[in-house]
């Protein structure tokens, strides 16, 4: 192994999903999930290396076969439903520091979130060159779905105002944009990571993805990311 590690690329792949089970095993155009993100780490040419973090040993076999064998499986408690991507980031570096290895920023890529590009990611590593110690991709909201024009509801079924600005809102144009995470990727420096605990450091940049995006949840995303694959594959 390198003994330092400028951008290590790091695709979590946990065995275990609740709505769609084996889900970083499901095939997209022939292809799994873990093993396209794999394919596209490498292709991007981006990264010094790259580590698949899984706890499972049929994820690991997967990895394998398309030449990035693991070199350590999660830990126990990195692996559960409620570990975080900051939990898996930082199980990451101290099995890679236990082997006397070091990185100086990583870069999350989500199997469940394929149609990246590389110039989104690249432009993420580039913000924390300099006034940034993290980065993520975000997507554009539409303005139907705005905070200020949502809504909580008790269990009296009472209705209310998510934001306090809501009740006055009256036309679209008074609304700022907000945006949401795509899954593209996450980026953060090792002195952010350990110092923050967090992959969104003390200072956080952002790159706006103008291409569609799906972060497969259910089936139905499942479904509808294979179908905008074979739409793509067909040249449609």
């Amino acid at each position: 192994m390198t003994q330092n590690i400028q951008v290590l690329a790091v695709i979590p792949a946990r065995g275990g999903s609740k709505e769609v089970p084996r889900k970083n095993l499901a095939r997209v155009a022939g292809v799994s999930l873990v093993a396209r993100t794999i394919e596209f780490a490498k292709e991007s040419k981006l990264f010094d290396h790259i580590h698949v973090s899984t706890d499972d040993p049929e994820i690991a076999n997967e990895a394998s076969k398309f030449g990035l064998k693991p070199e350590f499986l999660r830990s126990d408690g990195a692996s559960s439903d409620r570990a975080s991507s900051s939990d898996v980031l930082l199980d990451v570096r101290h099995q890679f520091a236990n082997m006397g290895c070091y990185m100086n920023r990583y870069v999350l890529l989500e199997p469940t979130s394929p149609m990246r590009e590389a110039k989104y990611v690249k432009e993420s590593i580039e913000l924390t060159n300099s006034k940034f110690d993290a980065s993520l991709t975000l997507s554009p909201v539409d303005a139907r779905y705005h905070p200020d024009k949502q809504f909580k509801i008790s269990n009296e079924s009472c209705a209310e105002f998510l934001t306090e600005r809501g009740r006055g809102v009256v036309a679209r144009q008074e609304l700022s944009r907000t945006y949401i995470r795509n899954g593209f990727c996450y980026v953060v420096t090792d002195v952010a990571l350990l110092s923050k605990k967090s992959i969104f450091g003390s200072k956080l940049g952002a790159v706006v993805c103008d291409i569609p995006f799906i972060n497969i949840d259910s089936h139905d995303d499942l479904e509808r990311c294979r179908a905008y694959f074979e739409d793509k594959d067909h040249g449609s």
